[in-house]
Order: C-alpha cells, then sequence, then structure tokens
C-alpha cells in the first residue's frame, strides 16, 4: 500500500497541517525530482517545500535531488508567472508576486501592468477617497488614467458626507430629547403646570427638527448628497 507522509507536519495544528507539502514514499524512490520541481513550479509552490520533502523522505533513506528540483522549478515557475497571472494581479490592485520577480522579462510583467493601469482608473480612485482609504501608491507606477483625480473627488466628497453625517447625529439627538420630553408629559403624578412647561419644550424641540430637517437637505441637494433616513 503506497504511503502518504506529510512532512513536517506532525503534532501540529490542523491550520498547519493543511499547508505542509506532501509526497509519497513511491515519489522518493522514484526520484523523479525535476519532474516534483516543474510541478511546484507550475503551481506556484514555494521552493521551502524541498525541505519539506526532505524530511519525508530521509524516513525512507531518501535524500532529494537539489539541483534537478530547482532546475524543474525554474521551467515550472516560467508557465505559473504568465501574462494572464499577471493581469489578474494587478487588476484586482495586488503587488508584483516576488517569486515572479525572478523573469523580469516574461509576459506577466506586461500583463501586470495593463491589468493594474485598468485598475487605477477615476473610479477605483474616487471609491478610495470617498471610503477614507489611503492612496494606492501602486497607481504611481503606470501611467496616470484619472485615479488620483478621482481620489481628490471622493475626499472631498468624504468630507462633505461626513459633515452631514455630523447634522444627522444632532438631529437624532434632538429627536431623542423629544422622545424624553413626551414621555415625562406621561408619567404619574405629574402636575399641571409641568404638562404645559413640557407641551412647549416639546413644541419647541419639533419646530427644531424641522428645521433642522431642512438645513440637512438643502445641504444634500446642494452638494449631490444620497439623502440620509431621518
Amino acid at each position: 500500500m503506497k504511503k502518504i507522509l506529510y512532512a513536517s507536519c506532525l503534532a501540529v495544528s490542523a491550520l498547519a497541517l493543511s499547508s505542509c507539502a506532501t509526497i509519497s514514499e513511491d515519489e522518493c524512490l522514484a526520484g523523479g525530482w525535476e519532474d516534483i520541481g516543474f510541478r511546484d513550479g507550475e503551481n506556484g509552490k514555494s521552493q521551502a517545500r524541498l525541505a519539506d520533502y526532505n524530511t519525508t523522505c530521509s524516513k525512507f533513506s531518501v535524500s532529494p535531488d537539489r539541483s534537478a528540483y530547482l532546475r524543474g522549478y525554474d521551467q515550472g515557475l516560467q508557465l505559473y508567472c504568465s501574462y494572464d497571472r499577471g493581469f489578474g494581479r494587478g487588476s484586482e490592485g495586488n503587488s508584483v508576486q516576488s517569486k515572479c520577480q525572478a523573469f523580469p522579462e516574461s509576459d506577466y510583467f506586461i500583463g501586470y501592468e495593463q491589468g493594474l493601469t485598468g485598475y487605477c482608473s477615476f473610479d477605483t480612485g474616487y471609491n478610495h477617497g470617498v471610503s477614507a482609504l489611503s492612496e494606492a501608491d501602486l497607481c504611481r507606477t503606470v501611467p496616470d488614467d484619472g485615479y488620483f483625480a478621482g481620489y481628490e473627488e471622493g475626499r472631498a466628497s468624504y468630507t462633505l458626507y461626513a459633515e452631514r453625517d455630523q447634522m444627522v447625529d444632532r438631529y437624532i439627538r434632538r429627536q431623542n430629547a423629544l422622545t424624553g420630553t413626551r414621555q415625562n408629559m406621561k408619567k404619574e403624578n405629574i402636575s399641571d403646570g409641568d404638562i404645559r412647561r413640557l407641551r412647549k419644550k416639546a413644541k419647541r424641540i419639533e419646530e427644531e427638527l424641522e428645521e433642522m430637517k431642512i438645513d440637512i437637505r438643502v445641504f444634500e441637494r446642494l452638494n449631490a448628497l444620497t439623502e440620509s433616513d431621518i
């Protein structure tokens, strides 16, 4: 029966176990280290797996051929570092994968730059700005396609929304004050004089709330903001 051992995985947590390299006894004995390296490189795995293989195969008195493994690994990794992978990485706004930096002339970097250029758009910049995120420094490495103009506009919108939200907070606090006043009017054994005083107070708060709501709506319309739920 083929034995599968988890290299360097004994007595570790399930989380750590899931990341460990596996190799069978048959693979250890077969010695196809260039093929194994190619497979790992093509799948974008770390070279550190070789150390795991060494630990496992030593149980069968076998040592991996490091040179053959690395030769195959480099060949496989060149396939992994493709145009499509670079494009996908750039279009998500991620940095270049360090493992692909060994092949600076590969199509990976052409794809990456094109993907990143598409990512660094006006809309992306606006979304970052309005969400109060930091500027994406990666966008300084490609031709400007409106990202920074979008970011500035987004930051301006963020500032306006923050000001509007402060107005809404004040409105809600006055609403709570009105609720508290009305509840006090329903208390037992309250005097007629206190009821009259609380009614006047409630009336005054209601008028304040109406004025505050008008101010909020005017501010939103003047600055093309989405209406708040008040």
